[in-house]
């Protein structure tokens, strides 16, 4: 659901609480109003007999208005109990419509093309999930003249201290008790928001997979469906729980504290007034600027956030949603066999942005790749490798032409199921913390060891036991993700331009033939020339066009190449 303005998110997801919380928001509201009968009743002087006024000594409800006072206490404890719950509620819907806003962003961030995913931009993706959804829904219950309200409180006491000296010394003295009071609450408060800061650390890490793994999560609907639900949905309602009691606790501290001037009062009029022998004017006077301070004191515990600030998030997320542009079908699935043969047939691609100033494209590609062949595609910056390499792992959607698998046409129906048999290890790769599905522990210590990672690298639950190593350790770590998947088309960008020497050589020597030699079709990017020899074909780009197409054998790719005896 989109939102199209602030107050749409109380009634879209839970319109029953919403309905809950605004009946008991009401019914707080007449609680509040008498409590004013009541301390107009009390100063009134028509309702003291003179003669009590002689006596020296009164205890709390040991008055001529003990009836009221207790009546005046009963309101005060029901004003707590109702404004709490209807707080929480608010708070509760408030914060359930967030996640649930967030997570349907997720999924449609997931259902993105990776070319719109680009266009977009990773930073502007991350400031919609960080900042502008929490401006949105803190705008829900905003005050924004927080600031004004402070200088009002301080206005009141200063002319509370004029009144009575004695009354203002003790108004100070229960404001000092209220706060004391209120850290017990937020102490325990700070606990479930400590839990749930750390979950919803969880979910920032996951929001950066989701979009820096975008490549590797569209090449398997299983892993990107596990993903999901392991770092984003569960984490987002383990912080969804601990930020509801939190929340509950500190509310609770805060309508406590809201409400401490009229409990204030209740002690000024049926204690103070005899004790101090406070006379009707002044008293009067001195009910009146509790009362007023009641209103700022409300505002400061109730203000959340800015409303211009959620308006602008909600231009944002609005412009963000008019951009997004989902793939058709993505969902589907189809069975297919792992392809023996990819054609391309006058294959252009133009990008959506292009200008007079930036009109790169790619034009009438026309290759075939076929299994147990090694292809290196080759050519200077600009010359569209990448952009190719990027429609043939199905990243892009090509503007014109065919591609092939078998002699079947790649369309809306069945590019999810092609993408299932393309591994890719990009030059921006995500490497994720976890293998996802069923790990066979004999086959992944065999790879660790073949890759030379198994003394830096060990698989528990799944999971990598670290990610800290080496650039050239972490590509291949990468490659170890790739060859574990044992996918049938295999891209490589400039794989080996991160290793050693020594590893170099084992990569072009040993593990392109050793995948040649199970079947697969093998595309590498590369500007390592000493090794062309070691494929079958060799891709030559040059502005956006393939420039020529060379069928290699070991002797004439050595006459070309420039590789040393």
């Amino acid at each position: 659901m989109e939102l199209k303005k602030i107050s749409d998110l109380y009634w879209a997801n839970t319109p029953n609480l919403f309905f809950s919380s605004l009946t008991l928001g009401m019914f707080t509201g007449l609680c509040y109003a008498t409590l004013v009968p009541f301390i107009m009743y009390a100063t009134s002087a028509s309702q003291i007999d003179p003669v009590s006024l002689e006596m020296s000594n009164f205890s709390f409800f040991d008055s001529p208005t003990a009836s009221m006072a207790k009546a005046f206490l009963y309101t005060c404890l029901a004003i707590i109990l109702l404004k709490s719950i209807s707080h929480i509620l608010s708070v509760y819907i408030v914060h359930k419509s967030t996640v649930l806003h967030r997570i349907e962003l997720y999924k449609r961030i997931n259902a993105l093309s990776y070319s719109a995913l680009e266009r977009i931009g990773q930073a502007r993706l991350i400031n919609i999930i960080n900042v502008d959804i929490h401006n949105i829904y803190s705008a829900a219950t905003s005050l924004p003249f927080i600031w004004i309200s402070l200088i009002t409180v301080m206005g009141t006491l200063s002319y509370l201290l004029y009144l009575n000296e004695r009354v203002f010394v003790f108004v100070l003295f229960a404001i000092l008790i209220a706060i004391v009071i209120y850290q017990i609450p937020s102490i325990l408060g700070v606990r479930y928001f400590s839990r749930s800061r750390a979950s919803f650390d969880k979910v920032q890490d996951g929001a950066k997979g989701l979009i820096y793994g975008a490549k590797e999560l569209k090449l398997s609907r299983h892993k990107s469906q596990n993903y999901l639900n392991e770092n984003l949905i569960k984490p987002e309602f383990d912080a969804l729980q601990d930020n509801f009691k939190g929340m509950a606790i500190v509310t609770f501290a805060e309508v406590y504290g809201e409400l401490i001037a009229f409990l204030v009062i209740g002690i000024v009029i049926f204690h103070l007034t005899y004790m101090y022998a406070i006379d009707q004017t002044e008293l009067f006077g001195i009910v009146v600027a509790l009362l007023y301070l009641t209103g700022p004191v409300s505002i400061i515990l109730g203000s959340l956030g800015e409303i211009q600030k959620g308006k602008v998030s909600l231009k944002r997320i609005q412009a963000f949603y008019a951009e997004m542009h989902e793939e058709k079908n993505a969902d589907v699935q189809q069975t297919v066999m792992p392809p023996q043969i990819m054609l391309l047939k006058n294959l252009s691609y133009q990008y959506a942005d292009a200008t007079a100033d930036n009109s790169f494209a790619l034009k009438d590609i026309n290759l075939k790749f076929k299994q147990g062949e090694v292809t290196f595609i080759v050519g200077g910056n600009g010359s569209g490798k990448s952009t190719l390499s990027k429609l043939l792992t199905l990243h892009y959607h090509a503007t014109a032409g065919q591609i092939l698998y078998d002699g079947v046409e790649l369309n809306s129906s069945n590019l999810q199921s092609y993408r299932e048999h393309i591994s890719a290890i990009y030059t921006d790769f995500y490497l994720f913390e976890k293998l996802y599905g069923e790990i066979d522990e004999e086959k992944s210590a065999r790879l660790l060891s073949y890759l030379e990672l198994q003394e830096k690298v060990v698989i528990k639950d799944n999971q990598f036991s670290t990610l800290n190593l080496s650039d050239g350790q972490r590509k291949r770590l990468a490659l170890f993700a790739a060859l574990y998947e044992n996918r049938q088309i295999c891209l490589f960008d400039e794989w080996a331009a991160d290793q050693d020497p020594r590893f170099k050589d084992i990569f072009y020597r040993t593990i392109l033939p050793s995948l040649k030699a199970q079947g697969k079709i093998i595309i590498a990017i590369t500007h390592d020339d000493r090794y062309f020899d070691y494929a079958d074909q060799l891709v030559l780009m040059e502005n956006g066009r393939v420039r020529e197409v060379k069928s290699c054998t070991i002797k004439s790719c050595e006459a070309e190449s420039t590789r040393p005896n």
